[in-house]
């Protein structure tokens, strides 16, 4: 094959696999298929040591985890751009050529999601059967469609006359192929930028925010100089209480995890007397407190904005454990979530007035961002003790290493005090 063909074909690979990538993850938003990517992404969380994960956090906050992403989709739709070389040397008929891009395309994704389900402990989407198929085969489909479309000026297998060192382009032949190739990577660099601009459908599609200052508790502030002047300090005397929509996030997913509130279901499990099972309508029908509390990431460095304070309700853990009946020998209480994340606190500490498994959040329905249905609030402990998306709680006898601990970080989690000057004083 022409040294051309080759280079054709694999930029043509390309630019399919860019489609066929940006393909996989509308289906993982809207249908909530298995996005190859996001899988990548989850493995190289999971291997993260806890110190560098840190480091990227404080300093790119959520973009670190696009970046992430980004770099697997590009590599992702890379591979395509090989799998093009290879079809169009295993096949010749453009049905042929279709048929065995679909074949490696899902041959190659199904191998891909297996390694990397290895190295992963979290996913937030569960991998079934559908999730599987669904984000495997019509994207191969359409791979293996779009190999049938170019021209055989792209696929030529024309040869080479051996006894020829080189051959002459006549001009119209050289401005011929100076246009193909800028096609292709006109083609190219518009399919790169859709794949960049196509994860802004998970703002428009998961759109769950509230208007800034809906959720607000607004203190009049007088007689107290011109300290308002300094913006830093405006911000945080006029808002107490944080709006959903400007709380910070910092979790393990690109998407939150969808979860369907038909077939949720809390287990409280481990050393109890009894093995309990409480539904969505359970919870929300035992008494509740409400009470301010404020999260802060453990990455947040002094004077940062990675902590923010809302109003919560909630049911006590402590009045659910109660139902389950505690046994004794009980030293930890372990969060299991949707996503496959999971955390562990002291029972002393579970039994404290004070820890909530919240669902409502500044008089709203906890947000999906936030942790749809429920989540723990432990007051004092850093963000990553406040587990998001909880489906089960297990009693245990031991001191438990959750996702982070495991990677480095300590199970002593509170809170480290600190304060920022915001404005210099009057002292002389």
């Amino acid at each position: 094959m022409p040294d051309y063909t080759v280079r054709g074909w694999f930029y043509y690979g390309l630019l399919s696999g860019l489609i066929t990538v940006a393909l996989s993850y509308v289906l993982r938003v809207v249908a909530g298929a298995l996005f190859l990517p996001e899988i990548a992404m989850s493995a190289i969380i999971s291997i993260t040591p806890a110190f560098i994960e840190s480091q990227l956090v404080s300093l790119l906050r959520e973009l670190a985890k696009y970046i992430i992403i980004t770099v697997a989709s590009l590599t992702n739709a890379f591979l395509y751009g090989l799998l093009a070389v290879a079809v169009v040397n295993l096949s010749g008929s453009k049905a042929t050529r279709a048929t065995v891009a679909f074949g490696l395309s899902t041959l190659m994704n199904i191998s891909l999601v297996v390694l990397f389900s290895i190295f992963s402990e979290v996913s937030p989407v569960r991998t079934t059967s559908y999730s599987l198929l669904l984000g495997t085969l019509p994207p191969s489909i359409l791979y293996g469609l779009l190999l049938t479309l170019p021209t055989t000026q792209i696929g030529s297998r024309k040869k080479i006359e051996t006894n020829k060192i080189c051959t002459t382009l006549t001009p119209s032949e050289a401005v011929k192929s100076r246009r193909r190739r800028l096609f292709i990577y006109t083609l190219t660099s518009s399919a790169l930028a859709s794949v960049i601009l196509v994860y802004g459908l998970e703002k428009i599609l998961n759109n769950n925010r509230s208007k800034i200052g809906e959720y607000t508790t607004v203190t009049s502030y007088k007689d107290i100089g011109n300290v308002l002047e300094y913006p830093s300090v405006r911000s945080i005397a006029e808002y107490e209480i944080t709006p959903n929509d400007l709380f910070y996030r910092v979790d393990i997913n690109i998407i939150p995890p969808s979860v369907d509130l038909k077939k949720w279901q809390l287990k409280i499990s481990g050393l109890v007397e009894r093995e309990v099972y409480l539904s969505y309508g359970d919870i929300v029908s035992m008494p509740y407190v409400e009470m301010y509390s404020t999260l802060e990431c453990v990455s947040n460095k002094i004077g940062g904005d990675l902590i923010s304070t809302a109003k919560w309700r909630g049911v006590r853990l402590r009045d659910v454990l109660a139902y389950a009946g505690i046994k004794d020998g009980a030293r930890y209480v372990v969060f299991r979530c949707y996503d496959g994340y999971d955390v562990g606190i002291p029972i002393e500490k579970a039994l404290e007035d004070n820890v909530i498994l919240a669902y409502s959040m500044n008089d709203a329905q906890l947000p999906k961002e936030h942790g749809f249905p429920l989540r723990v609030i432990v007051p004092s402990y850093y963000g990553m003790m406040n587990a998001k998306w909880i489906t089960e709680i297990e009693v245990i006898d031991e001191t438990y290493n959750g996702f982070w601990q495991r990677r480095g970080w300590a199970n002593e989690a509170e809170y480290k005090i600190h304060s920022t000057i915001l404005t210099p004083g009057n002292a002389e």
